[in-house]
């Protein structure tokens, strides 16, 4: 009897090995990587916080509503919409991307070249991979930075947001700021780039030409706080400065 129970659980075990081999090698296991221990990964870009563990779906839509053409002279990886891409003249195009299985994340540079003003009006959104809260939820880090160099107008980290050429620029530093957005806007003299989400499932970039008689408001909020995004404090909150509120 007791043979016989061993080998039943030297079965199991096996079968159970099996499964985890093959979980691990198929392809729709899309990202199954371990953060390094000890690090912090709480404070990262920040921006919207897209979480995408499978079975699930989600976009990205670019809406052009300037009187040029838009054109995609770089894609992330895994890749959203494709090099050489147009997006018409007050036209949209959405990229829907499925996930099968695992944690997908996503690393690098959408760029997007207006019509108006040549190259340097080109601007990205950025997307840097984010192993999530402690390393519970892989995920994907997505901003607006203002480009390093070009007309686009800069604001200081600590600055919640300015009026510039009748628009508010409420820009992303170049590395993040480390806390979660649901809207970003980046404001030139020719082109306003906007970037937002209501559910951090479905993003949005709106481009605009700048109308200098336009008065608005900034736009910052939070809107999706729930179980995807890193709002719960965990050990790492207690190490990193300025991460997450721990009152909550």
């Amino acid at each position: 009897m007791k043979i016989r129970c061993i080998l039943k659980m030297s079965c199991l075990y096996l079968l159970i090995a099996f499964m985890v081999v093959l979980g691990g090698n198929h392809t729709a296991i899309a990202d199954d990587s371990v953060p390094p221990p000890g690090t912090c990964f709480d404070k990262e870009a920040g921006g919207i916080f897209l979480y995408t563990l499978g079975p699930t779906k989600w976009t990205f839509s670019i809406m052009n509503s300037t009187g040029t053409d838009l054109t995609v002279v770089g894609v992330p990886d895994p890749a959203l919409f494709f090099p050489n891409d147009v997006v018409k003249a007050y036209t949209s195009k959405k990229f829907q991307y499925y996930v099968a299985g695992g944690a997908q994340r996503w690393e690098g540079n959408l760029a997007i070249k207006p019509g108006v003003g040549g190259s340097a009006y080109q601007f990205n959104v950025a997307f840097q991979k984010s192993a999530g809260l402690n390393g519970i939820y892989p995920s994907t880090w997505i901003y607006l930075p203002v480009p390093s160099s070009g007309p686009y107008f800069k604001i200081a980290s600590s600055s919640t947001g300015q009026l510039v050429n009748g628009r508010w620029s409420t820009n992303m530093p170049v590395a993040g700021d480390h806390k979660m957005h649901n809207i970003m806007t980046i404001v030139s003299d020719k082109i306003v780039a906007s970037l937002f989400t209501v559910n951090n499932k479905h993003v949005t970039l709106v481009v605009s030409d700048t109308l200098n008689n336009y008065t608005g408001t900034p736009l910052d909020w939070v809107w999706n706080d729930g179980r995807s995004v890193p709002t719960n404090c965990g050990l790492c909150c207690q190490s990193c400065p300025n991460v997450v509120d721990c009152s909550q």
